[in-house]
C-alpha cells in the first residue's frame, strides 16, 4: 500500500485537485505537511486549507490521515529530522509537491532522495505547475562523479554516436567501451538502443548536464594545476 505525502499552503484545491488527478486507489496512509505560521492570519488560512482537505478526503473515504506541522522557525536541518520522524517507516512513498513553502517543498524532495537511497523502498516525487495541468516526475538518484575515462566517453558521444564510433574515436576496444556505457546507463547518463547489428547510444538530459558541470570543473583544475605558482625571487 502507498503513502501519499503532500505540503500544504494557504489553498486546498491543489492538494485536492492532485489528490483527484491520482486518485486513491492503493493508497494507505496521507500526511499533510504545513509549516505552522506565527501570525494569526496566515494559520487561520493554513487551518482552513487543511480542514477542506480533511473533509474531502473523509468524503472519499480516507480516514488514515496525520498532519504534521512544522515550525517557520526552525532550521532546514530540523524539518528533516522532524517530518522523517513522522513519516518513516513505510516502504512505499508518493511525495505530491503542490503547495506550501519553499523550506517545506525543498524538505519532502531532499527526503524522496534520501528514501529512494534505501533498500526495499519504492518512492516517487511529483511536482505540479501553479495551474496544476502538467505534472512531472522528479528524479531521485544522484549520479556519481564520473572518471575522467568516463567523462571522456559523454563528451565523445556528443549528439550521438555508436559503439564501434566511440571505440574508434577513443582508441579503445569495443569490449572496453561497452562496459564504460553499461555503467554510465545504469547511472541514467545515457540511452543505448541496437538498431540492427549496431547500437546507438544518447546522452540523457542529465548526462549532459552532468557533461556541462563537470567539463568545466575538470578545465578549471587542470588550469589551476598548470598555472605558474607565485613566490618570493631569490636574489
Amino acid at each position: 500500500m502507498t503513502v501519499l505525502i503532500f505540503n500544504v499552503g494557504f489553498t486546498a484545491e491543489y492538494v485536492i485537485r492532485a489528490i483527484s488527478r491520482r486518485s486513491i486507489a492503493g493508497v494507505n496512509k496521507i500526511f499533510l505537511v504545513a509549516m505552522e505560521s506565527k501570525d494569526d492570519y496566515s494559520q487561520k488560512r493554513s487551518s482552513e486549507a487543511i480542514g477542506a482537505i480533511l473533509d474531502f478526503l473523509k468524503i472519499a473515504g480516507v480516514t488514515d490521515v496525520d498532519v504534521v506541522k512544522v515550525n517557520v522557525d526552525w532550521s532546514f536541518d530540523a524539518i528533516l529530522e522532524y517530518v522523517s520522524e513522522k513519516i518513516g517507516g513505510y516502504d512505499d512513498y508518493e511525495f505530491h509537491l503542490v503547495g506550501g513553502t519553499r523550506m517545506t517543498l525543498l524538505a519532502l524532495y531532499y527526503l524522496a532522495l534520501l528514501l529512494s537511497a534505501m533498500p526495499g523502498v519504492k518512492v516517487k516525487a511529483i511536482a505540479y505547475d501553479e495551474a496544476m495541468t502538467i505534472s512531472k516526475e522528479l528524479p531521485l538518484r544522484v549520479p556519481s562523479v564520473p572518471t575522467k575515462e568516463k567523462l571522456d566517453v559523454l563528451e565523445a558521444i556528443g549528439a550521438g554516436a555508436t559503439v564501434t564510433g566511440l571505440a574508434r574515436a577513443l582508441n579503445k576496444s569495443p569490449s572496453t567501451v561497452s562496459l564504460q556505457l553499461t555503467s554510465l546507463k545504469e547511472e541514467g547518463l545515457i540511452t543505448a538502443e541496437r538498431e540492427g547489428r549496431k547500437k546507438d547510444v544518447e546522452l540523457t538530459p542529465l548526462g549532459r548536464a552532468v557533461l556541462n558541470l563537470m567539463k568545466k570543473a575538470v578545465k578549471e583544475k587542470v588550469g589551476s594545476a598548470t598555472s605558474p605558482q607565485g613566490g618570493s625571487t631569490r636574489v
